[in-house]
């Protein structure tokens, strides 16, 4: 894109500023097509469709540029996107490594009993006890 936008300075040839601009929009949209393409046969309707709809009328109005700014945009956003996914799942995975082995089992007496996890049982504790009247006028 830099060598499309010095081209009236460098190049005399607009023919040329086009031609860059166009190998751009071609090899940046590539991913986007093939996105695209993915999502139409899954069903699945998201942005790639309307970011090809918007580069493909900047390319029959003529307007180079536009093409190639909102293929650059699409794709730092799909950059930005990735990473912050990647960031977020590490940070997840993280947290679960630091989950704990272990519980502590109050026993008779005060004293404690260590347990693997997997056989700690959850139990509801309700601060109320439920009788067969609260029941009946709770369901009516």
């Amino acid at each position: 894109m830099i060598a499309a936008w010095s081209g009236p300075h460098l190049f005399s040839s607009p023919g040329l500023r086009d031609f860059i601009l166009l190998t751009t929009i071609a090899i940046g949209s590539l991913p986007i097509c093939l996105d695209l393409l993915l999502q139409l046969k899954s069903r699945g309707f998201g942005i790639d469709i309307l970011a090809f709809i918007s580069i493909g009328s900047a390319l029959w109005l003529r307007h180079f540029w536009v093409a190639a700014i909102i293929i650059l945009m699409f794709s730092g956003g799909r950059a930005l996107e990735e990473f912050a996914t990647h960031r977020a799942s590490s940070v997840l995975r993280a947290l679960a490594r630091r989950m704990p082995q272990i519980a502590h089992k109050k026993m008779d007496g005060g004293v404690t009993q260590d347990l693997p996890i997997d056989q700690v049982v959850p139990v509801i504790w309700l601060p109320f006890t439920l009788t067969s009247s609260a029941l009946l006028m709770a369901s009516s």
